[in-house]
């Protein structure tokens, strides 16, 4: 799997014109049950996520 996210935007609920916040994305990584850490580009075979974490940067919007 490949990501390309440069940002990622949060919504505060889900109705109509709810403010937004957007925040730079440093990196994405998986974690297994046992909070063992995965490259995103280099999964093996047999590893099966259970977390995918996203490291936040700074807030841009």
């Amino acid at each position: 799997m490949k990501f390309k996210f440069k940002t990622i935007r949060f919504n505060r609920g889900y109705v109509k014109n709810a403010p937004q916040m957007r925040w730079e994305v440093e990196k994405v990584v998986f974690l297994d049950n046992e909070g063992n850490e995965c490259d995103p580009f280099n999964v093996p075979e047999d590893f099966w996520p259970t977390t995918i974490a996203i490291h936040l940067g700074k807030r841009i919007g």
